[in-house]
């Protein structure tokens, strides 16, 4: 885990100190190269912590930023209740989370939660004949009945 720099450290003290004294918002303002993003990851981290029913929202104008912080966030907290929500990226983890809810409320079972994220997941990684070959494997493996 990275280790924050003693400036970083005093970027985030002063926002908290700031919180204790008044409500409003504080920015940190940091040059390029100082690492905005490890700053934000750590105090969403302490945030997030301190008050679990807290929901955060990161925006920015490029999805490489989106991405970095995303990044940056894991890195430092690896189960960090997190995703992302882009036209331009795909954060599979909030996918597969998402789909595993909405099949278990509908009651479908495992095996066929199981095909549906592959194909999902085949649909946005592999060529379309590489997709047919996938699919006829898939169809297949589904086909058959479990051994109980």
């Amino acid at each position: 885990m990275l280790t924050l720099r003693p400036y970083q450290e005093e970027s985030i003290q002063a926002v908290f100190d700031y919180w204790s004294e008044e409500p409003g918002s504080p920015l940190i303002d940091l040059a390029t190269g100082l690492g905005k993003s490890l700053v934000a990851a750590d105090m969403i981290k302490r945030l997030v912590e301190g008050w679990p029913d807290m929901r955060i929202v990161v925006a920015t104008h490029v999805a490489e930023l989106i991405e970095q912080n995303f990044k940056e966030l894991v890195g430092m907290w690896p189960f960090a209740p997190a995703g992302i929500y882009s036209a331009g990226l795909v954060d599979v983890i909030a996918a597969l989370k998402c789909f595993s809810l909405v099949f278990k409320q509908c009651g479908i079972k495992p095996r066929k939660l199981a095909m549906w994220i592959c194909l999902w997941l085949m649909r946005r990684t592999l060529s379309p004949p590489n997709q047919k070959r996938c699919m006829a494997s898939l169809s297949a493996r589904c086909a058959k009945p479990t051994q109980t």
